[in-house]
Parts: C-alpha cells; structure tokens; sequence
C-alpha cells in the first residue's frame, strides 16, 4: 500500500488566521426604525414584513412573507410570477395548523392551572 504525502488541499490554519486578521471590520448598524432593544410590536413586524416582500426580487420566482394567524409565526411562501402558484412554504402552512390545533386540543384537555 502506497501513502502519497504531496500539499494539501486545505490551507493550514495559521494562513486562515492570518488571512481572518486582514479583512477590514465594518461596524454593523441597527435595522431602520428599530434603536432600543425589545420585543417588537405587530405594526413594526408587519412593515418589516411588507418591507421583505418588496425587496424579493428575483425573475422566475418570488418571496411572500406572512404571518399564520394564530401561531404568529413567519412563514414565507416561493412563488412562481408566471402562474401565481405557491412553489413552496417555509414551514408548511399545514404544519403550523397542525400544531395550533394540537395547542387548542392541549388547551381543552388542561383548561386549569396547578
């Protein structure tokens, strides 16, 4: 059995920490409209959400976000533009049902508390 020691394929790690030390730091800044830190209101999601679906910009395909309405979930739908069909849905707006109405369900087995 022949072992063939030759350069690696992957770089060693002091070039990749030397590498990581010359890229440039830019600071990141805080999202439009958004300076304290906490929870956000349901006028600021929905704009933020509205704001997404203007930027899905693509030629074949689009990105519609929404939110299920009783689990207050994001979800986001693939859309093609030619026939206005849903491609896909991240997560699956049936899985999200499923599990409100196991909640529900959950609900009206523990209706008290201890």
């Amino acid at each position: 059995m022949e072992v063939h020691t030759g350069r690696s394929a992957v770089p060693n790690r002091s070039a990749l920490i030397h590498q990581e030390k010359q890229l440039p730091q830019q600071p990141v800044s805080a999202p439009q409209g958004r300076t304290e830190a906490g929870p956000w209101s349901q006028e600021n999601l929905d704009r933020s959400l509205e704001g997404m679906n203007e930027l899905s910009i693509m030629k074949e395909r689009s990105l519609k976000f929404e939110q299920h309405d009783t689990l207050d979930r994001t979800m986001v739908k693939i859309i093609d533009r030619e026939t206005d069909e849903v491609v896909r849905e991240l997560p699956p707006e049936e899985f999200l049902d499923m599990i409100s109405s196991m909640l529900e369900f959950a609900g009206l087995l523990f209706d008290r508390k201890v």
